[in-house]
Protein backbone atom coordinates (compact mmCIF):
# COMPACT_ATOMS: atom_id res chain seq x y z
CA UNK A 1 0.00 0.00 0.00
CA UNK A 2 1.68 3.61 -0.64
CA UNK A 3 0.56 7.17 0.22
CA UNK A 4 1.25 10.32 -1.21
CA UNK A 5 0.39 13.33 1.14
CA UNK A 6 1.84 16.92 0.51
CA UNK A 7 2.34 19.46 2.79
CA UNK A 8 1.59 23.47 2.33
CA UNK A 9 4.85 25.44 2.68
CA UNK A 10 4.10 28.15 5.34
CA UNK A 11 6.06 30.39 3.20
CA UNK A 12 4.01 29.84 0.24
CA UNK A 13 6.41 27.68 -1.60
CA UNK A 14 6.09 24.43 -3.06
CA UNK A 15 4.54 21.61 -1.45
CA UNK A 16 6.78 18.85 0.87
CA UNK A 17 6.03 16.03 -0.32
CA UNK A 18 5.75 12.38 1.69
CA UNK A 19 5.43 9.06 0.54
CA UNK A 20 3.98 6.30 2.64
CA UNK A 21 4.44 2.75 2.16
CA UNK A 22 3.22 -0.24 4.57
CA UNK A 23 1.21 -3.86 4.73
CA UNK A 24 -2.13 -1.75 5.36
CA UNK A 25 -3.35 1.79 5.17
CA UNK A 26 -6.26 3.47 7.33
CA UNK A 27 -7.88 6.66 6.12
CA UNK A 28 -9.57 7.98 9.65
CA UNK A 29 -11.88 10.54 8.16
CA UNK A 30 -13.47 12.86 10.97
CA UNK A 31 -9.61 13.48 11.64
CA UNK A 32 -8.14 13.38 8.20
CA UNK A 33 -5.39 11.36 9.32
CA UNK A 34 -4.01 8.26 7.74
CA UNK A 35 -2.58 5.11 9.73
CA UNK A 36 0.29 2.94 8.45
CA UNK A 37 0.67 -0.80 9.71
CA UNK A 38 2.59 -3.45 8.60
CA UNK A 39 5.99 -1.97 8.96
CA UNK A 40 5.48 1.02 8.14
CA UNK A 41 8.15 3.70 6.06
CA UNK A 42 7.73 7.44 5.04
CA UNK A 43 10.21 9.04 2.65
CA UNK A 44 9.86 12.65 2.77
CA UNK A 45 12.73 14.06 -0.11
CA UNK A 46 16.13 12.18 1.06
CA UNK A 47 15.30 10.98 4.08
CA UNK A 48 12.95 7.99 5.86
CA UNK A 49 11.58 6.94 8.42
CA UNK A 50 11.75 3.10 8.81
CA UNK A 51 9.66 0.92 11.30
CA UNK A 52 12.05 -1.27 12.97
CA UNK A 53 8.90 -3.73 14.14
CA UNK A 54 5.85 -4.78 12.34
CA UNK A 55 3.79 -3.18 15.39
CA UNK A 56 5.02 -0.09 14.56
CA UNK A 57 1.91 2.68 13.52
CA UNK A 58 2.50 5.78 11.96
CA UNK A 59 0.15 8.73 11.41
CA UNK A 60 0.28 11.31 8.78
CA UNK A 61 -1.57 14.21 9.58
CA UNK A 62 -3.96 16.71 7.31
CA UNK A 63 -0.83 18.77 7.52
CA UNK A 64 1.50 15.68 6.52
CA UNK A 65 3.34 15.52 9.77
CA UNK A 66 4.33 12.51 11.03
CA UNK A 67 3.66 10.67 14.32
CA UNK A 68 5.25 7.29 15.22
CA UNK A 69 4.37 4.96 17.91
CA UNK A 70 6.51 2.11 18.29
CA UNK A 71 10.39 1.21 17.48
CA UNK A 72 11.40 3.23 14.69
CA UNK A 73 14.78 4.74 12.83
CA UNK A 74 15.54 7.52 10.44
CA UNK A 75 17.76 7.81 7.82
CA UNK A 76 18.81 11.03 6.83
CA UNK A 77 21.00 11.55 3.93
CA UNK A 78 22.74 15.11 2.54
CA UNK A 79 23.19 15.61 -1.10
CA UNK A 80 26.41 17.01 -1.84
CA UNK A 81 26.60 20.47 -2.35
CA UNK A 82 27.39 21.74 -6.10
CA UNK A 83 30.59 23.29 -5.55
CA UNK A 84 31.89 20.04 -3.55
CA UNK A 85 31.51 18.16 -6.67
CA UNK A 86 33.55 20.64 -9.39
CA UNK A 87 35.88 20.28 -5.78
CA UNK A 88 35.98 16.46 -6.07
CA UNK A 89 37.23 16.26 -10.44
CA UNK A 90 40.04 18.95 -10.10
CA UNK A 91 43.00 17.37 -8.12
CA UNK A 92 44.51 19.22 -5.31
CA UNK A 93 48.14 21.41 -6.13
CA UNK A 94 51.18 19.80 -5.17
CA UNK A 95 53.61 21.32 -3.53
CA UNK A 96 56.34 23.13 -5.40
CA UNK A 97 59.56 21.49 -4.22
CA UNK A 98 62.63 22.90 -5.57
CA UNK A 99 66.28 21.15 -5.26
CA UNK A 100 68.87 24.05 -4.57
CA UNK A 101 72.72 22.58 -4.73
Amino acid sequence: MAVVRDRPDPNGGAPTRAVGRSDQATYIASTGNVELRGTPRVQEGVNTHIATSPDTVMVVNQNGQLTTHGPSRTEIRQEPKTDERKNESKPSPSPNTSTTP
